[in-house]
């Protein structure tokens, strides 16, 4: 028996795909639009932390990146890693 997906799961997927395909070529503003979205939904928030750790390695002064990680882990109620990410993004600031 095949379960089809909801049309919002997909769309969801689909988001999930297209930010990783946008930060693995460096379109960074876009890519963190669609995470952002995700992360607002509730939606695949821990493969979303997952892919902004590595993008905030891959790109060590991002801070936009940095506040995006924070807000993810503030979604999944985990303030000591989200108070990291927002100090480190403090940080670059000065």
């Amino acid at each position: 028996m095949k379960i089809n997906q909801n049309p919002n799961q997909r769309q969801n997927q689909e988001r999930f795909q297209l930010a990783k395909v946008l930060i693995a070529e460096s379109q960074i503003s876009e890519a963190l639009e669609h995470y952002a979205y995700l992360i607002k939904k509730k939606k695949s928030v821990p493969q979303v932390i997952e892919d902004l750790i590595q993008a905030a390695a891959d790109n060590p002064v991002d801070i936009s990146i940095l506040k995006t990680l924070g807000d993810a882990y503030m979604r999944l109620d985990k303030l000591d890693e989200a108070l990291a990410a927002y100090s480190k993004a403090e940080e670059l600031l000065r």
